[in-house]
């Protein structure tokens, strides 16, 4: 697996990652009508201003498996393609999360978590 900067090409592999894992992952945490209204409750240039904006890496394994987004000293966003969850991907992106905050000058991280994930963050 490999770790590199999101990129514009990225955006569709992004927004894909985002709703497969929500919709697979997030029952039953959530009810399916709530995950299917988070899945598909996007602003329409979200992942280009999260590439522009902030710092965005993919894990690839010959195509897109999972991403981050960091926004200064906070993990926005986390996403694992589900044929790819609890096989290590989700704890390398925090990872590499963590260095690119601390790289930034910042000694403390901040996160939000759905209740889905919050046991991976604990």
């Amino acid at each position: 697996m490999q770790i590199r900067r999101a990129e514009a090409a990225d955006e569709e592999a992004l927004a894909r990652i985002r709703r497969s894992a929500i919709r697979a992952l997030a029952v039953p945490a959530l009810s399916v009508e709530q995950a299917e209204k988070w899945a598909t409750q996007v602003v329409a240039d979200r992942f280009a201003r999260a590439i522009r904006e902030h710092d965005v890496w993919v894990a690839v394994e010959g195509t897109e498996i999972g991403w981050v987004e960091v926004d200064r000293d906070r993990v926005a966003s986390l996403y694992v393609s589900p044929s790819y969850s609890r096989r290590g991907v989700g704890s390398v992106l925090l990872a590499q999360a963590e260095t690119s905050i601390w790289s930034a000058g910042y000694v403390m991280a901040h996160l939000e978590s759905s209740p889905n994930a919050l046991d991976f963050y604990l």
